[in-house]
């Protein structure tokens, strides 16, 4: 069932993205960037969010893997999203000036949280040119897996000789 939801989430995040940036005024223009954006975050977490608690709580293991698999896929497609300069670019465009502030029509929360997502944006290196910028995927996708298998292994139960144990803690 991860992959579904995976997939289905997926889907749903590229139409939101095409909604993001279609240009030709129709009737879904009428939502704003900032909203978009946040059903995009939303699609994602609750994925997300479902995949990290069974990888951490489930007693099955094929249950665990599906679902530290999922979390992978989903933190890859956040990675790609926070390293997208022409999502980026869109919504900076849209809060650099009162002018277009207003014409957006965003109030005092859509600012702040449109200031959160180019905040994560730019901790995810937007900055960058586009290769270093790859490459910061690269290694974030690459730090990700190494932390889920270390979470996954740090759940392991494991035996220890007590003769192999400091006699400080053997007194116990």
């Amino acid at each position: 069932g991860f992959y579904l939801l995976k997939d289905r989430a997926e889907r749903r995040v590229n139409e939101l993205l095409d909604e993001a940036f279609d240009s030709s005024g129709g009737e879904k223009k009428s939502r704003k960037l900032v909203q978009i954006f946040d059903d995009i975050s939303n699609e994602l977490c609750r994925v997300a969010d479902l995949a990290e608690f069974v990888r951490s709580t489930h007693p099955d293991a094929e249950f665990r893997e599906s679902a530290d698999q999922t979390f992978g896929q989903i933190s890859q497609i956040v990675e790609k999203l926070n390293t997208n300069f022409k999502l980026y670019s869109k919504l900076k465009r849209e809060t650099e000036s009162v002018e277009r502030i207003e014409a957006a029509g965003l109030d005092e929360c859509d600012i702040r949280v449109s200031k959160l997502y180019l905040l994560d944006f730019e901790q995810s290196g937007i900055h960058l040119d586009e290769r270093t910028r790859n490459k910061f995927v690269q290694v974030n996708d690459d730090l990700i897996n190494v932390l889920m298998k270390f979470q996954i292994n740090s759940q392991t139960p494991s035996s220890l000789n007590s003769q192999d144990v400091d006699k400080k803690f053997n007194q116990m």
